[in-house]
């Protein structure tokens, strides 16, 4: 016995829903499987992929205001600490690869958290490392 797609995802999201899934999460995935089911591969191809032609100054930005500070108690950051670099031949964490002079990804996104914090004067936007089995010590 086939079951069409409809009722397919009625019962996705019903066992979805029994495992107490957020319901954003549960329209994330349906759309997912929907957009799978009209035949979308979810792949880019490389020719569209187009470079970004301009990108904004820091200093072009509007002010932080209180509205705004606001919004950081809203915010969490969450960076994906990666695994180990050995298929580039890198024997630790990719986020320990130097990128500017000796400073590695990591500094990098630590100094951008330091700075939103200062001029916000305060501990938002909450900051987490999501570490792989390799980067989690």
């Amino acid at each position: 016995m086939s079951i069409d797609h409809n009722s397919r995802k009625s019962l996705v999201r019903e066992k979805m829903q029994a495992e107490n899934v957020s319901e954003p999460a549960i329209e994330a995935f349906v759309n997912a499987v929907d957009r799978l089911h009209l035949g979308e591969s979810g792949w880019l191809a490389e020719h569209d992929i187009q470079p970004v032609e301009e990108v904004n100054s820091y200093a072009s930005l509007p002010a932080v205001t209180e509205d705004s500070k606001g919004l950081l108690d809203q915010l969490a950051v969450i960076k994906l600490n990666g695994g180990l670099g050995t298929g580039m031949g890198l024997a630790g964490p990719k986020s320990l690869l130097p990128v500017r002079d000796q400073d590695t990804f990591l500094d990098l996104i630590a100094r951008q958290i330091i700075r939103l914090r200062s001029e916000t004067g305060g501990p938002r936007p909450v900051f987490l490392l999501m570490n792989s089995f390799s980067t989690r010590e």
